[in-house]
C-alpha cells in the first residue's frame, strides 16, 4: 500500500473516531453556530490529508490536538469575518441573489 493510501485510510479511521468529539470542542470553543462548526471541522480533516508533518502513528494525541487547533481557529476566523460583512453592510443596500443559470438539456 502506497503512503498516501495508507494514510488516507488512518484519517478514515480517525474521522469515525473522533468527527463527533472534534465538533464538540470547536462548538465549546470556536463557535456556537451549526453551520460554522461544520464547515471548520471540515476544513481540519481536509487539511490534515495535505499536512505530511503531522504524525499519525498512535496514540494520535499530536495528530487530534492540531487537528483541532485547526478547526478551532478557522471556526473563528469564520466568526469574525462573518461579524465583519454584518458591521459593514449598509441597512439601505439590497441583497444580490444569484441565480443558477438554466441548463440546455
Amino acid at each position: 500500500m502506497s503512503h498516501h493510501a495508507e494514510r488516507l485510510q488512518q484519517i478514515t479511521a480517525m474521522v469515525d473516531r473522533h468527527d463527533a468529539q472534534l465538533h464538540r470542542v470547536v462548538r465549546r470553543r470556536g463557535s456556537r453556530r451549526p453551520e460554522i462548526v461544520d464547515d471548520a471541522c471540515k476544513y481540519a480533516w481536509i487539511q490534515l490529508l495535505a499536512a505530511e508533518h503531522v504524525d499519525l502513528r498512535p496514540p494520535l494525541w499530536d495528530a487530534l490536538a492540531w487537528l483541532t487547533t485547526c478547526a478551532v481557529r478557522y471556526a473563528r476566523m469564520l466568526n469574525e469575518a462573518e461579524r465583519h460583512v454584518a458591521a459593514t453592510e449598509s441597512p439601505g443596500l439590497t441583497t444580490l441573489r444569484i441565480e443558477p443559470l438554466p441548463s440546455n438539456r
